[in-house]
This record gives C-alpha cells, sequence and structure tokens, in this order.
C-alpha cells in the first residue's frame, strides 16, 4: 500500500551508522539520492520501523500515478493524517475546494495544525523521481520553506529533487546520503551475502564485493561469486596434467602437418 512503511527485505543487514543519521538529522530536508539499486527503500523502511525511531513516520510510496497535484497531495495529508497526533481533516477536505490550488488553502491549514504541535513528524516521500508536475514541486518547496519545527521531510529519488538543494545546503537545512553514503563497508557487504546465499566471505572477498557499492536483493550472491572467481569450489587438476595433455595433442598435430608437407612435395 502506498502509505505503509515496506516491509524488510529477508536478509536485510541493519545499517545501524545510516540509520543514526537518519535519526539525528534536524534539517528542514533529508534527501537520499541515488541510483536504482542503492538500497533507498530498504535503507529508509529500516530506519522508519525501528523502535529507536520515535517521530511520528508518514510514508508515501510514489509512482507515475501520483503525478498530479490533488492526487499526490491527498497521499500526503491522509498519511500525515494517519500518523497520528493532531493533523486533522481539514487540510485534506480543502483540496475539495474548486478551483483552489493546494498552497491557497490546504497547505497553510496545514502548517497552521503542524506549528500548534507539539508532536515531531516526519514525511518520507520514496521514489520522487517519478513526478514530473512543476506545481508538485513548487508547493513541495512551498512546504519546504516555512515548515515549523514538528515537521521534518524525507525525500528519496535516483536524481536530486528539483527544489532548492543549493540554498538548503547553504543555509544548514538540509542532510545528503549519497551514493558514497549508502557504499557498503566490508562488514556490511559480507554480512549481506552470508544473509542471502548461506556462505560466509573472508575479509578479501568482502572487499571485494563492497568495491561495487550496491549490493543488494538477488544480485549479492552473484557479485559473492564474482568476487571469489568463477571457479571456487571446483576440483582443479595439476597444471602438469595440462601440460601433458598439451604436449600429447600437440604430436597428431605434428604428424598431420608432416604428412600434409610430403603430400606437396613434387
Amino acid at each position: 500500500m502506498k502509505q505503509v512503511i515496506p516491509p524488510a527485505r529477508p536478509g536485510a543487514v541493519p545499517r545501524e551508522r545510516l540509520r543514526q543519521q537518519l535519526r539525528v538529522a534536524g534539517t528542514r530536508l533529508t534527501v537520499v539520492v541515488a541510483p536504482a539499486g542503492w538500497g533507498k527503500t530498504s535503507l529508509l523502511s529500516g530506519w522508519a520501523s525501528d523502535p529507536e525511531e520515535k517521530r511520528r513516520i508518514a510514508w508515501v510510496s510514489l509512482d507515475e500515478s501520483d503525478d498530479e497535484p490533488v492526487r499526490f497531495w491527498s497521499y500526503v495529508l491522509t498519511a500525515l493524517h494517519n500518523a497520528g497526533g493532531t493533523i486533522s481533516t481539514g487540510p485534506l477536505e480543502a483540496l475539495d475546494a474548486a478551483a483552489v490550488p493546494p498552497v491557497d488553502l490546504a497547505l497553510p491549514m496545514l502548517l497552521n495544525e503542524l506549528a500548534a504541535s507539539e508532536l515531531p513528524h516526519v514525511l518520507v516521500l520514496d521514489d520522487y523521481h517519478l513526478l514530473g508536475d512543476p506545481r508538485i514541486h513548487e508547493a513541495v518547496e512551498y512546504l519546504v520553506t516555512y515548515l515549523p519545527a514538528s515537521l521534518r521531510i524525507v525525500i528519496a529519488a535516483r536524481t536530486d529533487p528539483p527544489l532548492p538543494i543549493a540554498r538548503l545546503r547553504a543555509r544548514g537545512d538540509l542532510t545528503e546520503l549519497r551514493a558514497a553514503q549508502l557504499r557498503f563497508s566490508p562488514d556490511e557487504a559480507a554480512a549481506l551475502v552470508s544473509a542471502v546465499s548461506g556462505h560466509a566471505l573472508d575479509s578479501a572477498t568482502a572487499a571485494a564485493v563492497a568495491t561495487d557499492g550496491r549490493v543488494g536483493g538477488g544480485s549479492a550472491t552473484g557479485r559473492a561469486r564474482t568476487a571469489r572467481g568463477p571457479h571456487e569450489g571446483t576440483r582443479r587438476r595439476p597444471a602438469s596434467a595440462g601440460l601433458l595433455r598439451g604436449r600429447s595433442a600437440a604430436r597428431p598435430r605434428a604428424r598431420a602437418a608432416g604428412t600434409a608437407r610430403q603430400g606437396r612435395a613434387p
């Protein structure tokens, strides 16, 4: 469901160092930006489900069909209401006002309710890169600009969202987790591959797998096998046997070549 925190995947490795960063992030906006397969959703779902996270989490999983302002904000406002606390259905009902953009009525109502709330909330927008309507981005920017202390926003995307990232960074209002931070450490890579494949990795192999950085899901075992080498676990023949086979195979070819030369002699 769109407003339910995704369950942890089997074999998921707790990434405490990144969860801690998310827990202590007090900036208006946190962006988790990396290409597909880098574990953005897995990281955020693990953090959001962690009992150590005491804030109310409002989660929205986005797709292409949500690229329309009223539809998008109906999901966001419903998620914030369902997270508990003091967010009423008033902002959601205000979306039904004919010909009134969300930033003119629904979002000011939401901001007023958040300003009056002492309960901290976090709004998570997963797969934000799927949205292209500039009206949505303008409204999200409005929300970030006037955000009260009781709400923080986390956006996960494959590319930077079309928001004033540089300005937020300059003001200290931005936390960033990118591919460099999402890259698995050797210990995390070893733990993940062991959980998925059932095989323990030595430190050298774990370092080789972690170098890829994008360690996750069913591809982890394949990368572990690549790091170990394609012939590991198979019986290797002595090098001398190969040399003997090579010499014995060369003799028939030499005799055949000699016969061919004799056949060509006048």
